[in-house]
């Protein structure tokens, strides 16, 4: 399941700007129309989700169903040429896809209750479905074929992406199911909603919203970024995927490393390597530097978001948990990504002369410092949140980030 759920988004993701360029040969504003309505999705999807997931339909089925009809969309995006009902179907896909990343994570929390450091080595087999993807067809397969490399072959992985959605929809259906839906008597996801009055959670919801600003920089420049500095086009994707080979170690040790050192020390760890990531592109220095910033990205996911979404579930029960992960995905990746493109925009307009020459080490510099500033607040953070937890009654352990014994 963590396979394909990565392998479909590793298939179209990086080369979708390409593919609208140039296969289907739309202008920069509106290649950019298309790509910001993920941010649009990300809000409201989740928030639709969390009404149906464990109410109306068990997740596994949901799971099923939203697959199912984004790959039908997949193939049907792929087959479009004109520019709004690209929007549109674009649009339709992303309120499908969104909610699938959530429901994966609330399914393996379901499966896996007691034993919850084991998530990483599960997900890290969708660290492993993007590698495949990215090397074995956006490679291998995309890199040959020459100058008609765009119009021959682009088309293709949307078209991967589509049969991959359509093999997870079904492979949904087999999975067993984890618990009985609630009844309707409930529609309401009031208790996501009220798990945000817990000071631990809406204080890691609001810290991983600030977070996720400066985050979205990677995503946002990191491929003009290289080829800024002479990185050749085909060669850019491969080069951003060097981040999650060491992901897939890290995943695989996670549930060890939060038992030995706990989800504090290891977020924190988690933002220092950020930091490096943000400072290596600022110099901008030689080729290895940069490479060696861009392969603690995957270390920098699993050690913050993989750790943040453990320690969320420690206060979710079976009547919460998918719709909380809705939750906390519309507030990371959808209000997020929405504010932190935004960000991103501002800055790279910031430092960009009239001849459009853009400065990439204030462009870097700036989420450098900004996410040195939250790790500098970390401090006064967990302190308030020691204290609050006191004054609650909160039994040792219940509100601090740890995770030597498990919830």
């Amino acid at each position: 399941m963590m396979f394909l759920q990565y392998f479909i988004s590793g298939a179209f993701t990086p080369v979708l700007s390409l593919y609208l360029k140039s296969v289907l040969h739309f202008s920069g504003m509106q290649t950019g129309i298309i790509l910001s309505v993920t941010a649009a999705g990300s809000i409201a999807a989740p928030l639709c989700a969390s009404f149906v997931a464990d109410r109306w339909v068990r997740a596994e089925r949901l799971l099923g169903i939203l697959q199912l009809s984004g790959g039908a969309l997949m193939l049907a995006f792929a087959m479009q040429r004109s520019f709004w009902p690209v929007v549109a179907l674009y649009l339709c896909y992303t309120m499908i896809n969104v909610p699938t990343f959530a429901l994966t994570n609330a399914i393996v929390f379901h499966h896996s209750t007691g034993q919850r450091h084991s998530f990483g080595s599960i997900r890290v087999y969708g660290t492993i479905g993007w590698i495949a993807v990215a090397w074995v067809f956006s490679y291998l397969w995309m890199r040959r074929g020459g100058a008609g490399i765009a119009a021959g072959r682009l088309p293709d992985a949307l078209i991967l992406a589509a049969i991959s959605s359509l093999a997870l929809g079904i492979y949904s259906f087999t999975i067993p199911a984890s618990r009985r839906p609630r009844a309707k008597s409930d529609p309401l996801p009031c208790v996501p909603f009220r798990m945000l009055a817990n000071p631990p959670v809406l204080r890691l919801c609001v810290f991983m919203l600030l977070l996720a600003f400066f985050y979205r920089f990677y995503f946002f420049g990191t491929a003009p970024f290289l080829a800024a500095i002479g990185f050749a086009d085909r060669n850019i994707m491969p080069a951003m995927s060097l981040g999650q080979i060491p992901e897939v170690f890290a995943m695989g040790i996670l549930g060890w490393l939060l038992l030995r050192f706990g989800s504090r020390k290891i977020i924190v760890i988690g933002i220092a390597l950020d930091i490096f990531r943000y400072v290596t592109a600022a110099l901008s220095g030689p080729p290895w530097l940069v490479l060696l910033g861009l392969s603690v990205h995957g270390l920098s996911y699993t050690f913050i978001y993989a750790t943040a979404s453990i320690y969320l579930d420690r206060f979710c029960d079976e009547r919460s948990r998918s719709g909380m992960h809705q939750l906390f995905a519309m507030i990371t990746s959808g209000v997020g990504n929405f504010g932190g493109y935004l960000f991103c925009g501002f800055v790279m307009d910031a430092v960009t002369a009239p001849d459009s020459h853009v400065n990439y080490h204030l462009f870097w510099l700036t989420p450098a410092v900004g996410i040195t500033l939250l790790l500098c607040a970390l401090p006064i953070w967990f302190r308030l949140q020691r204290n609050g937890d006191k004054a609650a009654g909160a039994a040792p352990g219940d509100g601090a980030w740890t995770e030597r014994n498990p919830a």
